[in-house]
């Protein structure tokens, strides 16, 4: 859970190192098994909100959810319907189930609020990190 509010790069790096038990130590790869199953979605709300804003969309998401400060809630429907919570949440995002109006059913992920630019917070750390320790000399075999 500690390692989960360092956010998204943190949260993948734990995942991959939990499925590498040559790297580390067995007891150490079960403690960071649950970030592969165990993240916290956020607010429904805030969902809606970019989901609209994203898609452009001005009316309801479906018949009687609308994004907070939805421009047109009397206008046609984006979906035909949308689960109420999301049915799976993951570092980066989280997926609700929906229905077309043509009645197909399809997923629609959702991108967590600032995952972006967190990530390419990340990046440019980790890059600036490598770049001194490259230029140290360090790992050049000498």
């Amino acid at each position: 859970e500690q390692l989960a509010v360092l956010g998204p790069v943190a949260v993948k790096l734990g995942q991959t190192l939990s499925q590498r038990p040559d790297i580390l130590d067995e007891e150490i790869c079960e403690e960071l098994k649950p970030l592969q199953t165990t993240n916290k979605p956020f607010d429904d709300a805030e969902a809606m909100r970019l989901l609209s804003e994203e898609l452009e969309w001005r009316g309801p998401i479906a018949p009687g959810v609308c994004a907070p400060e939805c421009a047109e809630p009397d206008g046609a429907p984006l979906f035909a319907s949308i689960s109420a919570s999301p049915i799976a949440s993951a570092s980066l995002g989280q997926v609700y189930k929906a229905t077309l109006h043509d009645g197909s059913e399809v997923a629609v992920k959702v991108q967590r609020p600032s995952a972006m630019r967190q990530v390419a917070t990340d990046f440019a750390v980790l890059t600036t990190v490598l770049y001194g320790i490259q230029s140290t000399g360090w790992g050049n075999g000498d």
